[in-house]
């Protein structure tokens, strides 16, 4: 017959204080240690009892494992994981006392809650940041090349000038022989009363190039050139005939004047 749960417990207890009592009181009156019959009954009882016990599961064993992989979660991943099973685990019936406690695990997920907000945060804070600086690194590059086209027009391609404004210098190209003179010069009429576009063709080894323009008779103006091949001007003086001409830069030094185009500022 099956022991009841209550009485099996009962005895347990019982007899394993009257043993406890029975040592004391034995050693009190430094005496060899002897069982009373009330302690030896109890004992007997109890071992009985055990080894007629069977601890019967509630739920057959189909050997089924827990298993969770949660190591290789994302942290949103793992934040939802965790939820999901505190919320199953609200008044399961088939887990009474949950270790560690729901108010302790709930305590758990809502801090790594907080945590994972506030990094999140600080990540799109991060990618706020980065794209600012990355949009002033690309002007810092874009005005790096127009300050290295505005040193390389000025220095002439002289290695000493160029060194002397901190930009990196080319390793001296192989001299080729005089360039010819630019060809296709044009000075077309710009949308704004006085301005005009001068353009012409590339010439093969041009370092870069130089205008000279002016009123006929008057002081030219020449302006280094470098880069594309077309120039807007504004000519002040409507009415005046006004000259253009072309010459190419290269090792050797610079071409002869291209042929001159002349037009009227209007």
């Amino acid at each position: 017959m099956e022991p009841d749960g209550d009485t099996f417990v009962w005895a347990s207890k019982t007899a394993v204080a009257t043993f406890i009592l029975d040592i004391y009181l034995n050693r009190a009156m430094n005496t060899p240690l002897s069982l009373s019959s009330r302690a030896t009954s109890a004992l007997a009882a109890t071992l009985a009892s055990i080894s007629a016990a069977r601890i019967i599961p509630p739920f057959p064993n189909d050997g089924a494992v827990v298993t969770m992989r949660l190591f290789g979660r994302s942290d949103q991943n793992l934040l939802t994981f965790g939820r999901a099973h505190f919320s199953a685990m609200e008044d399961n019936e088939h887990f009474l006392e949950p270790s560690p406690s729901q108010d302790r695990f709930g305590a758990m997920l809502g801090a790594f809650a907080d945590d994972c907000a506030e990094v999140q945060a600080m990540k799109t804070a991060l990618a706020t940041a980065v794209a600012k600086k990355n949009a002033k690194r690309a002007t810092l590059i874009q005005q790096l090349n127009r300050r290295g086209s505005y040193v390389q027009s000025m220095s002439w391609g002289n290695n000493v000038v160029i060194t002397s404004s901190a930009l990196g210098v080319q390793r001296a190209r192989k001299k080729v022989g005089p360039l010819p003179a630019p060809l296709g010069l044009q000075v077309l009429q710009g949308i704004s009363e006085g301005e005009v576009t001068v353009t012409w063709d590339k010439v093969k080894h041009a370092l870069h190039y130089v205008l000279e323009y002016g009123v006929e008779g008057e002081e030219p103006k020449s302006i280094p050139l470098c880069g594309r091949r077309k120039k807007t001007l504004m000519l002040p003086r409507l009415g005046a005939t006004y000259f253009f001409r072309m010459a190419a830069i290269g090792t050797s030094g610079q071409s002869n004047w291209s042929t001159t185009v002349r037009r009227i500022a209007g």
